[in-house]
Protein backbone atom coordinates (compact mmCIF):
# COMPACT_ATOMS: atom_id res chain seq x y z
CA UNK A 1 0.00 0.00 0.00
CA UNK A 2 1.60 3.00 -0.91
CA UNK A 3 1.44 6.10 1.51
CA UNK A 4 -1.58 7.98 -0.39
CA UNK A 5 -3.29 4.88 -0.39
CA UNK A 6 -2.77 4.89 3.66
CA UNK A 7 -4.93 8.48 4.03
CA UNK A 8 -7.96 6.91 2.48
CA UNK A 9 -10.66 6.29 5.29
CA UNK A 10 -11.67 2.90 4.56
CA UNK A 11 -15.78 2.73 4.31
CA UNK A 12 -17.26 0.94 7.44
CA UNK A 13 -19.19 -2.27 6.96
CA UNK A 14 -22.93 -2.00 6.51
CA UNK A 15 -24.40 -2.86 9.81
CA UNK A 16 -28.33 -2.53 8.28
CA UNK A 17 -30.71 -0.46 7.10
CA UNK A 18 -31.55 1.21 10.24
CA UNK A 19 -28.15 1.65 11.47
CA UNK A 20 -26.85 2.90 7.99
CA UNK A 21 -30.16 5.65 8.01
CA UNK A 22 -29.06 6.54 11.79
CA UNK A 23 -25.64 7.54 11.06
CA UNK A 24 -27.06 9.52 7.87
CA UNK A 25 -29.22 11.49 10.70
CA UNK A 26 -26.31 12.25 12.91
CA UNK A 27 -24.10 13.23 9.98
CA UNK A 28 -26.94 15.33 8.88
CA UNK A 29 -25.10 18.57 9.18
CA UNK A 30 -22.76 17.47 6.40
CA UNK A 31 -26.26 16.89 4.44
CA UNK A 32 -26.94 19.92 5.02
CA UNK A 33 -23.79 21.97 3.76
CA UNK A 34 -23.84 19.80 0.83
CA UNK A 35 -27.37 20.77 -0.27
CA UNK A 36 -26.41 24.45 0.46
CA UNK A 37 -23.24 24.02 -1.71
CA UNK A 38 -24.94 22.83 -4.58
CA UNK A 39 -27.39 24.97 -4.55
CA UNK A 40 -25.57 28.46 -3.84
CA UNK A 41 -22.08 27.47 -5.08
CA UNK A 42 -23.08 27.02 -8.79
CA UNK A 43 -24.05 30.61 -9.47
CA UNK A 44 -21.73 32.05 -6.75
CA UNK A 45 -20.16 34.18 -8.61
CA UNK A 46 -22.80 35.44 -10.48
CA UNK A 47 -24.64 38.72 -10.54
CA UNK A 48 -28.09 37.21 -9.45
CA UNK A 49 -26.59 34.35 -7.72
CA UNK A 50 -28.99 32.13 -6.36
CA UNK A 51 -31.70 33.80 -7.76
CA UNK A 52 -30.79 32.07 -11.29
CA UNK A 53 -32.73 28.98 -9.96
CA UNK A 54 -35.94 30.94 -10.68
CA UNK A 55 -34.54 32.68 -13.62
CA UNK A 56 -33.66 29.89 -15.47
CA UNK A 57 -37.34 28.64 -15.49
CA UNK A 58 -38.72 31.72 -16.83
CA UNK A 59 -36.78 31.88 -19.52
CA UNK A 60 -37.30 28.32 -20.28
CA UNK A 61 -41.00 28.86 -20.61
CA UNK A 62 -40.07 32.20 -22.66
CA UNK A 63 -38.62 29.75 -25.35
CA UNK A 64 -41.34 26.92 -25.46
CA UNK A 65 -43.46 30.09 -25.50
CA UNK A 66 -41.95 31.69 -28.50
CA UNK A 67 -41.47 28.20 -30.50
CA UNK A 68 -44.52 26.30 -29.93
CA UNK A 69 -46.50 29.13 -30.67
CA UNK A 70 -45.20 32.05 -32.65
CA UNK A 71 -42.28 29.90 -34.83
CA UNK A 72 -43.66 26.39 -35.19
CA UNK A 73 -47.02 26.69 -33.80
CA UNK A 74 -48.57 22.68 -32.00
CA UNK A 75 -51.95 21.44 -32.96
CA UNK A 76 -51.92 20.59 -28.90
CA UNK A 77 -53.72 23.80 -27.27
CA UNK A 78 -51.13 25.26 -24.41
CA UNK A 79 -48.51 22.56 -25.95
CA UNK A 80 -45.63 24.73 -23.93
CA UNK A 81 -47.43 24.52 -20.41
CA UNK A 82 -47.33 20.35 -21.14
CA UNK A 83 -43.85 20.55 -22.39
CA UNK A 84 -42.67 23.03 -19.46
CA UNK A 85 -44.00 21.03 -17.03
CA UNK A 86 -42.99 17.52 -18.38
CA UNK A 87 -39.02 18.54 -18.94
CA UNK A 88 -38.31 19.75 -14.55
CA UNK A 89 -38.99 16.11 -14.06
CA UNK A 90 -37.28 14.56 -16.81
CA UNK A 91 -34.14 17.15 -16.14
CA UNK A 92 -34.63 15.99 -12.57
CA UNK A 93 -34.18 12.03 -13.41
CA UNK A 94 -31.35 12.62 -15.84
CA UNK A 95 -28.97 15.09 -13.52
CA UNK A 96 -29.24 12.76 -10.81
CA UNK A 97 -28.44 9.28 -12.97
CA UNK A 98 -25.41 11.47 -14.58
CA UNK A 99 -24.49 13.55 -11.62
CA UNK A 100 -24.91 10.71 -8.88
CA UNK A 101 -21.41 9.36 -9.49
CA UNK A 102 -20.19 12.30 -10.33
CA UNK A 103 -21.04 13.63 -6.82
CA UNK A 104 -18.67 10.90 -5.22
CA UNK A 105 -15.88 11.68 -7.47
CA UNK A 106 -16.02 15.81 -6.77
CA UNK A 107 -16.18 15.22 -3.21
CA UNK A 108 -12.94 12.74 -3.38
CA UNK A 109 -11.43 14.80 -0.77
CA UNK A 110 -13.73 14.61 1.44
CA UNK A 111 -13.48 11.22 1.08
CA UNK A 112 -9.89 10.54 1.97
CA UNK A 113 -9.90 12.73 4.69
CA UNK A 114 -12.89 12.23 7.19
CA UNK A 115 -15.43 9.09 7.62
CA UNK A 116 -19.45 9.90 6.83
CA UNK A 117 -21.84 8.07 5.00
CA UNK A 118 -20.86 8.04 1.47
CA UNK A 119 -24.40 7.85 0.34
CA UNK A 120 -24.64 11.43 1.69
CA UNK A 121 -22.94 12.55 -1.24
CA UNK A 122 -25.25 10.70 -3.82
CA UNK A 123 -28.29 11.88 -1.45
CA UNK A 124 -27.10 15.57 -1.30
CA UNK A 125 -27.42 15.72 -5.43
CA UNK A 126 -30.52 14.08 -5.21
CA UNK A 127 -31.93 17.33 -2.69
CA UNK A 128 -30.67 19.38 -4.22
CA UNK A 129 -32.06 18.75 -7.95
CA UNK A 130 -35.07 18.04 -6.28
CA UNK A 131 -35.39 21.65 -4.62
CA UNK A 132 -34.45 23.17 -8.41
CA UNK A 133 -37.32 21.27 -9.69
CA UNK A 134 -39.72 22.47 -7.05
CA UNK A 135 -38.64 26.03 -7.86
CA UNK A 136 -39.40 25.33 -11.48
CA UNK A 137 -43.32 23.90 -10.75
CA UNK A 138 -43.50 27.47 -8.21
CA UNK A 139 -42.74 29.35 -11.32
CA UNK A 140 -44.86 27.74 -13.68
CA UNK A 141 -47.83 28.11 -10.59
CA UNK A 142 -47.16 32.07 -10.43
CA UNK A 143 -47.19 32.06 -14.33
CA UNK A 144 -50.88 30.47 -13.90
CA UNK A 145 -52.04 32.09 -11.17
CA UNK A 146 -50.80 35.46 -13.04
CA UNK A 147 -52.51 35.14 -16.14
CA UNK A 148 -55.47 32.91 -14.96
CA UNK A 149 -54.69 30.03 -17.31
CA UNK A 150 -57.36 27.20 -15.67
CA UNK A 151 -55.54 23.82 -14.14
CA UNK A 152 -57.23 20.99 -15.11
CA UNK A 153 -57.11 18.51 -11.78
CA UNK A 154 -57.67 14.97 -14.11
CA UNK A 155 -54.12 13.86 -14.29
CA UNK A 156 -54.13 13.99 -10.62
CA UNK A 157 -56.15 10.60 -11.20
CA UNK A 158 -52.53 8.95 -12.43
CA UNK A 159 -51.02 9.61 -9.26
CA UNK A 160 -52.58 6.34 -7.47
CA UNK A 161 -51.07 4.21 -10.47
CA UNK A 162 -47.88 6.18 -9.72
CA UNK A 163 -47.95 5.60 -6.77
CA UNK A 164 -49.08 1.49 -6.96
CA UNK A 165 -45.67 1.62 -9.51
CA UNK A 166 -43.53 2.86 -6.98
CA UNK A 167 -44.38 -0.09 -4.81
CA UNK A 168 -44.22 -2.59 -6.52
CA UNK A 169 -40.51 -0.87 -7.84
CA UNK A 170 -39.53 -0.85 -3.97
CA UNK A 171 -40.93 -4.05 -3.20
CA UNK A 172 -39.74 -6.41 -5.94
CA UNK A 173 -36.74 -4.61 -6.38
CA UNK A 174 -35.79 -5.84 -3.07
CA UNK A 175 -35.92 -9.26 -3.83
CA UNK A 176 -32.90 -10.25 -5.76
CA UNK A 177 -32.46 -13.47 -7.54
CA UNK A 178 -28.82 -14.37 -8.60
CA UNK A 179 -27.52 -17.15 -10.30
CA UNK A 180 -25.70 -18.29 -13.26
CA UNK A 181 -27.69 -20.92 -15.41
CA UNK A 182 -26.51 -22.75 -18.84
CA UNK A 183 -28.06 -20.60 -21.44
CA UNK A 184 -29.35 -22.90 -23.60
CA UNK A 185 -32.57 -21.59 -25.81
CA UNK A 186 -34.96 -23.76 -23.29
CA UNK A 187 -33.92 -22.27 -19.88
CA UNK A 188 -34.04 -18.55 -21.71
CA UNK A 189 -37.76 -19.49 -22.81
CA UNK A 190 -38.81 -20.80 -19.18
CA UNK A 191 -37.51 -17.86 -17.72
CA UNK A 192 -39.44 -15.23 -19.73
CA UNK A 193 -42.30 -17.55 -19.62
CA UNK A 194 -41.94 -16.95 -15.64
CA UNK A 195 -41.73 -13.32 -16.09
CA UNK A 196 -44.53 -13.53 -18.51
CA UNK A 197 -46.80 -14.69 -16.11
CA UNK A 198 -45.47 -13.03 -12.93
CA UNK A 199 -46.27 -10.04 -14.13
CA UNK A 200 -49.58 -10.20 -14.10
CA UNK A 201 -49.74 -10.12 -10.28
CA UNK A 202 -46.73 -8.19 -9.46
CA UNK A 203 -47.09 -6.14 -12.66
CA UNK A 204 -44.88 -5.81 -15.24
CA UNK A 205 -42.45 -3.35 -13.77
CA UNK A 206 -42.26 -5.66 -10.75
CA UNK A 207 -42.13 -8.84 -12.78
CA UNK A 208 -38.37 -7.02 -14.60
CA UNK A 209 -37.67 -6.08 -11.57
CA UNK A 210 -37.17 -9.46 -9.93
CA UNK A 211 -35.86 -11.23 -12.81
CA UNK A 212 -33.42 -8.94 -14.31
CA UNK A 213 -30.39 -9.85 -12.59
CA UNK A 214 -30.86 -13.62 -12.93
CA UNK A 215 -31.66 -12.74 -17.00
CA UNK A 216 -28.53 -11.03 -17.34
CA UNK A 217 -26.42 -12.74 -15.24
CA UNK A 218 -27.48 -16.03 -17.43
CA UNK A 219 -26.62 -14.48 -20.94
CA UNK A 220 -23.26 -13.24 -19.68
CA UNK A 221 -21.37 -15.82 -21.78
CA UNK A 222 -23.08 -15.73 -24.69
CA UNK A 223 -21.94 -13.64 -27.60
CA UNK A 224 -25.28 -13.57 -29.25
CA UNK A 225 -27.89 -11.63 -26.43
CA UNK A 226 -29.22 -8.78 -27.83
CA UNK A 227 -32.52 -10.46 -28.87
CA UNK A 228 -33.07 -11.95 -25.40
CA UNK A 229 -32.75 -8.40 -24.01
CA UNK A 230 -35.16 -7.23 -26.31
CA UNK A 231 -37.75 -10.22 -25.87
CA UNK A 232 -37.53 -9.94 -22.56
CA UNK A 233 -38.39 -6.41 -22.67
CA UNK A 234 -41.60 -7.16 -24.98
CA UNK A 235 -43.21 -9.92 -23.18
CA UNK A 236 -41.86 -9.60 -19.45
CA UNK A 237 -42.25 -5.98 -19.28
CA UNK A 238 -44.98 -5.25 -21.59
CA UNK A 239 -47.28 -8.06 -22.59
CA UNK A 240 -47.06 -10.35 -19.57
CA UNK A 241 -48.65 -7.88 -17.42
CA UNK A 242 -52.83 -8.63 -18.47
CA UNK A 243 -54.83 -10.58 -16.24
CA UNK A 244 -55.09 -8.10 -13.15
CA UNK A 245 -55.05 -4.81 -12.75
CA UNK A 246 -51.93 -4.67 -10.89
CA UNK A 247 -50.43 -5.72 -14.48
CA UNK A 248 -49.85 -2.44 -16.00
CA UNK A 249 -51.52 1.39 -15.12
CA UNK A 250 -54.16 1.87 -17.75
CA UNK A 251 -55.23 -1.70 -16.42
CA UNK A 252 -55.53 0.04 -12.88
CA UNK A 253 -57.09 2.89 -14.43
CA UNK A 254 -59.51 0.88 -15.22
CA UNK A 255 -60.18 -0.79 -11.86
CA UNK A 256 -60.64 2.69 -10.55
CA UNK A 257 -63.32 3.62 -12.73
CA UNK A 258 -65.50 0.68 -11.68
CA UNK A 259 -64.12 -2.76 -13.41
CA UNK A 260 -64.14 -5.40 -11.09
CA UNK A 261 -60.45 -6.98 -10.20
CA UNK A 262 -61.44 -10.27 -11.48
CA UNK A 263 -63.00 -8.72 -14.72
CA UNK A 264 -59.60 -8.45 -16.65
CA UNK A 265 -59.12 -12.49 -16.50
CA UNK A 266 -61.26 -12.26 -19.49
CA UNK A 267 -58.29 -11.35 -21.47
CA UNK A 268 -57.20 -14.91 -21.12
CA UNK A 269 -57.45 -15.98 -24.66
CA UNK A 270 -55.39 -12.59 -25.83
CA UNK A 271 -52.85 -13.17 -23.32
CA UNK A 272 -52.30 -16.94 -23.44
CA UNK A 273 -52.20 -16.22 -27.78
CA UNK A 274 -49.63 -13.00 -27.24
CA UNK A 275 -47.61 -14.80 -24.91
CA UNK A 276 -47.21 -18.39 -26.88
CA UNK A 277 -46.37 -16.71 -30.37
CA UNK A 278 -43.59 -14.69 -28.78
CA UNK A 279 -42.12 -17.66 -26.84
CA UNK A 280 -42.29 -19.33 -29.57
CA UNK A 281 -40.53 -17.11 -31.79
CA UNK A 282 -37.85 -16.33 -29.30
CA UNK A 283 -37.17 -19.99 -28.86
CA UNK A 284 -36.90 -20.06 -32.77
CA UNK A 285 -34.55 -17.08 -32.63
CA UNK A 286 -32.25 -17.96 -29.90
CA UNK A 287 -31.83 -21.39 -31.18
CA UNK A 288 -30.11 -20.02 -34.13
CA UNK A 289 -27.60 -17.82 -32.92
CA UNK A 290 -27.08 -20.73 -29.90
CA UNK A 291 -26.10 -22.80 -32.83
CA UNK A 292 -23.85 -19.73 -34.01
CA UNK A 293 -22.12 -19.34 -30.59
CA UNK A 294 -17.89 -19.95 -30.78
CA UNK A 295 -17.56 -23.21 -28.79
CA UNK A 296 -15.08 -21.57 -25.96
CA UNK A 297 -18.12 -19.20 -24.55
CA UNK A 298 -20.50 -22.62 -24.49
CA UNK A 299 -17.77 -24.02 -22.74
CA UNK A 300 -17.44 -21.32 -20.19
CA UNK A 301 -20.97 -21.08 -19.83
CA UNK A 302 -21.14 -24.93 -18.91
CA UNK A 303 -18.31 -23.84 -16.73
CA UNK A 304 -19.42 -20.94 -15.04
CA UNK A 305 -22.68 -21.72 -13.42
CA UNK A 306 -23.72 -20.61 -10.12
CA UNK A 307 -26.72 -21.91 -7.94
CA UNK A 308 -29.86 -19.53 -7.88
CA UNK A 309 -30.10 -17.79 -4.75
CA UNK A 310 -32.43 -15.63 -3.17
CA UNK A 311 -31.63 -12.53 -0.64
CA UNK A 312 -34.64 -10.32 0.95
CA UNK A 313 -37.31 -12.51 1.06
CA UNK A 314 -38.84 -10.13 3.67
CA UNK A 315 -39.87 -8.23 0.82
CA UNK A 316 -41.97 -10.76 -0.50
CA UNK A 317 -44.33 -9.83 3.06
CA UNK A 318 -44.57 -6.17 1.53
CA UNK A 319 -45.37 -7.01 -2.19
CA UNK A 320 -48.30 -9.28 -0.58
CA UNK A 321 -49.37 -6.20 1.39
CA UNK A 322 -49.13 -3.99 -2.03
CA UNK A 323 -51.48 -6.63 -3.73
CA UNK A 324 -54.20 -7.65 -1.34
CA UNK A 325 -54.44 -3.51 -0.78
CA UNK A 326 -54.93 -2.83 -4.42
CA UNK A 327 -57.52 -6.30 -3.98
CA UNK A 328 -59.31 -5.12 -0.69
CA UNK A 329 -59.06 -1.40 0.00
CA UNK A 330 -61.39 0.05 -2.37
CA UNK A 331 -65.25 1.51 -2.49
CA UNK A 332 -66.35 -2.37 -3.45
CA UNK A 333 -64.89 -3.45 0.05
CA UNK A 334 -64.87 -0.12 2.26
CA UNK A 335 -68.05 1.78 1.22
CA UNK A 336 -67.35 4.59 2.92
CA UNK A 337 -64.43 5.17 0.63
CA UNK A 338 -66.72 6.23 -2.29
CA UNK A 339 -69.60 7.94 -0.44
CA UNK A 340 -69.90 11.34 -1.80
CA UNK A 341 -69.04 13.48 1.47
CA UNK A 342 -66.12 10.86 2.36
CA UNK A 343 -63.16 12.90 3.33
CA UNK A 344 -60.62 12.84 1.44
CA UNK A 345 -58.21 11.50 3.28
CA UNK A 346 -60.30 8.49 3.67
CA UNK A 347 -60.38 8.83 -0.02
CA UNK A 348 -56.88 8.25 -0.50
CA UNK A 349 -56.69 5.07 1.98
CA UNK A 350 -55.19 3.02 -0.40
CA UNK A 351 -52.50 5.79 -1.47
CA UNK A 352 -51.76 5.78 2.12
CA UNK A 353 -51.55 1.90 2.10
CA UNK A 354 -49.38 2.39 -0.48
CA UNK A 355 -47.05 5.54 0.83
CA UNK A 356 -46.52 3.44 4.05
CA UNK A 357 -45.36 -0.19 2.04
CA UNK A 358 -43.13 1.92 0.52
Amino acid sequence: MTDSDSSIVPVKRRNGLRKDLREIYESRNILRSLVSKNLFGRYRNSVLGFGWHFVMPIIMLVVYYVVFTEVRASPISDFWVYIAAGIFPFNFMVSNLTGGAGAIVGNSGMVKKMYFPREILVLAHVISNFIVMVMGYAVILIIIAVTGYPLDWVPLLLLPAILLLMALFVTTGGICIRGDLKATPTTNTLILALGWVLASFMGTTGAAMLLIRLRLQTISQRQHKAHTVMFFIAIVANCGGLLTPLGDPPLFLLFQKGAPFGWFMHMLPEWLTTGALLLAIYWIIDNHYYRKEPWHLLSADHRERTPITVTGLINIVWLLCVIASTMFINKTYIPQMGAADAPWYLRLLREWAFLAII
